[in-house]
């Protein structure tokens, strides 16, 4: 629901998560460069020039690919289809049981990358909802169980949450583990998703992050403070494009639904507005006055005002912070 800016931070972040990929397993089961150039003696010479070209042009780049931008990944989808084109990935070499995009996949290690690597990072993250609707938890939980056997309490990581890839693996095999192609969400939208095309990008190099924004009808707010008194349960909230691109906000509610989950959360709405009416300027000023001595940052007092987050920046922190936010700003709850 808002786009993550790839700065400096990010980028280093992507480079220590390529760089740390299965170091804790030492070659157990091999590096993905070696297992790449497995798959590559495995083929024929003669019979898979192509795919075998393919492939090194994979291993060859294997290091700038698995941290490779968006406008990157442009590039590197042309250079790789001039040798493979998408229909010939998906075929099965002779005497193979697998599709040649799924011996990459396996190669590259994904399987272990979704159970167990990227779980680690993304609960060092502020990542804890889906990308897609902000509706569900993304989440990486740690139980812990007592080992009968081992006479010990047994803690293990379990993500509560999938990978979507933005760009498919079926399609773009060579991204299955690139880390911006990588995109948390629940399993409702990924689900749905599969390998439509998705246009909202979660990852970008420019400052414009926001991409929807969600409103009150006009009409409906004015009547709303003409019947204070009366319970309206019929709320319309509209899911609007920033940029006016229809196409984007008629693409992001076809796959996910987020204007039918939002038309039964109206309850969220009344709510925010009773707390406009409490909440004067004056009653908030005097919150601050008195609640700042005990918050460093006086921005918790509108969190609790609000009952979620309420920097733009901390949206993926917590379902429904973008439409809390949105609303809360319309009713000028906060700023």
């Amino acid at each position: 629901m808002r786009k993550i800016k790839i700065d400096a931070v990010l980028m280093n972040k992507a480079k220590v998560f390529r760089d740390s990929l299965f170091v804790r397993e030492g070659v157990v089961m091999g590096k993905p460069k070696d297992r790449l150039e497995k798959l590559k003696g495995r083929l024929g010479k003669i019979k898979h020039k192509k795919h075998i070209k393919y492939l090194q042009l994979l291993i060859d780049n294997y290091d700038e690919i698995q941290i490779a931008t968006p406008k990157e990944m442009v590039k590197w989808i042309k250079d790789f289809e001039d040798v493979l084109h998408v229909g010939e990935i998906s075929e099965k070499a002779k005497n193979k049981k697998k599709k040649f995009w799924e011996e990459i996949v396996q190669a590259l290690r994904y399987n272990d990358l979704q159970k167990i690597e990227y779980p680690n990072y993304l609960r060092k993250e502020n990542i804890k909802t889906c990308v897609y609707c902000n509706a569900q938890s993304c989440l990486v939980v740690q139980p812990q169980y007592y080992d009968s056997k081992k006479k010990s309490k047994i803690k293990i990581t379990r993500p509560r949450f999938e990978i979507d890839h933005y760009y498919p693996k079926s399609k773009y095999p060579y991204f299955g583990t690139s880390f911006f192609n990588l995109y948390p969400s629940c399993s409702s939208c990924n689900n749905v998703k599969r390998e439509s095309k998705a246009l909202f990008e979660l990852y970008t190099e420019d400052d414009d992050l926001e991409v929807f924004n969600f409103r009150i009808d006009d009409l409906d707010l004015i009547d709303k403070h003409l019947k204070l008194n009366k319970r309206n349960k019929n709320i319309k909230v509209f899911l609007e494009p920033i940029d006016m691109d229809f196409r984007l906000l008629n693409n992001h509610n076809k796959l996910f639904s987020v204007q039918a989950i939002i038309d039964e959360n109206a309850d969220i709405v009344e709510e925010l507005f009773l707390k406009s009416k409490l909440y004067s300027t004056a009653y908030k000023n005097s919150l601050v006055s008195g609640l700042g001595k005990i918050f460093n940052d006086t921005s918790i007092i509108d969190r609790l005002i609000i009952g979620n987050y309420s920097k733009p920046e901390d949206i993926h922190k917590r379902p429904m912070a973008k439409f809390t936010q949105d609303i809360a700003r319309q009713l000028n709850l906060i700023k």
